[in-house]
């Protein structure tokens, strides 16, 4: 196997949108969580 060395910034774009990912992976996890949590709590009030 050749080993070769990538331009430094492709890796750091690479992470920046690995990082980008993941941020909005959480992200989404954090609205869909909030909403919930938000319904959930004007279900209470309703009763």
């Amino acid at each position: 196997l050749e080993s070769y060395v990538l331009p430094k910034s492709l890796v750091d774009a690479a992470k920046t949108e690995e990082e980008i990912e993941e941020f909005l992976t959480s992200q989404e996890a954090n609205d869909e969580e909030n909403f919930y949590k938000s319904t959930k709590r004007s279900s209470f009030r309703a009763d």
